[in-house]
């Protein structure tokens, strides 16, 4: 990512929130920053690194991308708690699309659910990171039939 695309992705990402300048405080100190599941920029799914792990058959983080990637999903991932959980960014409306997401242990998180959101160049622990690269735009959001897809095998 150049710089140029990271200063670009920085205000996109930070417009997440009702406080943009909050979050790129708390990214200038290397700590995520907490902001809506859904809102304006993008809507989240969040599933258990379990059945992550299950659906790609591993554990690594090499196998987790290729198989994210196998089912069109290149960007847009992050993780968090070792990872316990793996957030996927959305475009924002999608998550209404309620019967798409009626599988065990996916939710659609909402505008009052917070997600720990890292700057976009961090991509390893700990805490939350980047395992496909962080979005720069509307444009790089994941494809919700991909994740559907992922998800129902």
């Amino acid at each position: 990512m150049t710089f140029a695309e990271r200063r670009e992705a920085v205000e996109w990402l930070a417009s997440q929130s009702y406080d943009p300048l909050r979050v790129r405080r708390a990214w200038a100190t290397s700590r995520s920053a907490l902001v809506p599941g859904a809102g304006p920029c993008f809507d989240t799914i969040r599933m258990p690194a379990p059945l992550v792990r299950r659906i790609a058959g591993a554990r690594d983080r090499t196998s987790i991308q290729a198989a994210l990637a196998e089912h069109g999903i290149t960007t847009a991932v992050m993780a968090d708690g070792w990872p316990r959980v793996y957030y996927v960014l959305i475009p924002p409306g999608t998550r209404e699309q309620r019967e798409q997401w009626d599988v065990p242990g996916v939710e659609r998180l909402t505008p009052t659910c917070r997600i720990p959101l890292p700057a976009p160049g961090r991509t390893e622990l700990p805490g939350a990171h980047w395992v496909l690269p962080a979005p720069a735009g509307p444009g790089d959001l994941c494809a919700p039939d991909g994740i559907r897809r992922f998800v129902t095998g």
